[in-house]
Parts: C-alpha cells; sequence; structure tokens
C-alpha cells in the first residue's frame, strides 16, 4: 500500500504543477499499483477456492472489494480525463 499511497502524493504533486509527463507517471503508477493488488487478490482466491478453503461468503466479500477497487480505480481515471487534465488525454 506504501506504494499506492506514493503515487497518488505524486499525482497531486503533479496536478498542481500541471505537467503532463508527471501526471501520466503517476497515473501509471496508481494503475499498476492497483492492479497488482487486484491480480494477487484473483490469485489468492483461486488457490483457497481449489483448497475448499473459501466460504461462499469470504468469496462474495472478495468479490465486492475488488469490484469497488477496479470501480474507484475507473472514477479517479475519468476524473483526471475530466478535470484539469484534458490537454493529454
Amino acid at each position: 500500500m506504501a506504494d499506492l499511497a506514493k503515487g497518488i502524493k505524486e499525482l497531486l504533486i503533479a496536478s498542481e504543477e500541471n505537467s503532463a509527463p508527471k501526471i501520466l507517471g503517476a497515473m501509471k503508477s496508481i494503475v499498476m499499483t492497483v492492479r497488482k493488488h487486484l491480480d494477487d487478490a484473483e490469485e489468492y482466491e483461486k488457490i483457497m477456492t481449489n483448497q475448499n478453503n473459501l466460504s461462499q461468503e469470504q468469496k462474495e466479500k472478495l468479490d465486492s472489494l475488488q469490484n469497488d477497487i477496479s470501480d474507484k480505480l475507473t472514477s479517479l481515471v475519468m476524473v483526471a480525463k475530466g478535470k484539469n487534465f484534458n490537454f493529454i488525454f
């Protein structure tokens, strides 16, 4: 999670500087970090399901968390596209 916090701080700094390359770099860092966490969660889910160690309730909760994270990431990208960053998209 430290990587995600670092990416968000970099994005905030880049947006204040209005620097397209820095904004894109920070966005890429955030997207890649979140994607890695989602991939790790999917792998964990597969392993636990194969070992029958994941209840249906746990599976549903994990799916809900993954969907929530994906939705928030999509929202972040949409805000970036619609806000001050029109010049880079």
